[in-house]
């Protein structure tokens, strides 16, 4: 199991949990904050990357929803497990980002490109050139 595989299953388990708890009623605000959370856990050597990219998943994907008391959703967790296998260098598992998606990620490693260990900043890095993100 991939860093993401087990990151999108925590998440269902989040998402069932919050089913169970407060007499049945599903808390989306809350599950979304539970799985903003554990993203930023799951990427702990990459200083405040991955809480600007939980701040760009919550603007462009959980705010403005038309379903806004199911989120988060399967969808929407895909795109933070892309994160995660960007994180990893897993190339195919960065699918589900879209070319803003892409732009994001590359401005917030950037920005701090000096407290990301040096061999971790190389895969972003070609992971980064690959996807011809940083020509955006």
């Amino acid at each position: 199991m991939t860093a993401a595989e087990k990151f999108t299953s925590d998440c269902k388990r989040i998402k069932k949990h919050e089913r169970h708890t407060d007499d049945g009623v599903y808390t989306a605000a809350r599950a979304c904050e539970r799985v903003a959370a554990l993203f930023e856990q799951h990427c702990p050597s990459y200083g405040t990357v991955p809480a600007e990219l939980t701040a760009h998943w919550y603007e462009r994907y959980i705010r403005p929803s038309p379903t806004p008391d199911e989120e988060p959703t399967d969808a929407h967790i895909q795109k933070l497990s892309a994160f995660i296998a960007l994180f990893a260098g897993d190339s195919a598992g960065t699918e589900p980002l879209s070319s803003d998606d892409w732009t994001i990620a590359a401005e917030c490693i950037a920005s701090e490109a000096e407290t990301i260990p040096l061999d971790a900043l190389s895969a972003l890095m070609a992971l980064l050139l690959e996807k011809k993100a940083l020509e955006r």
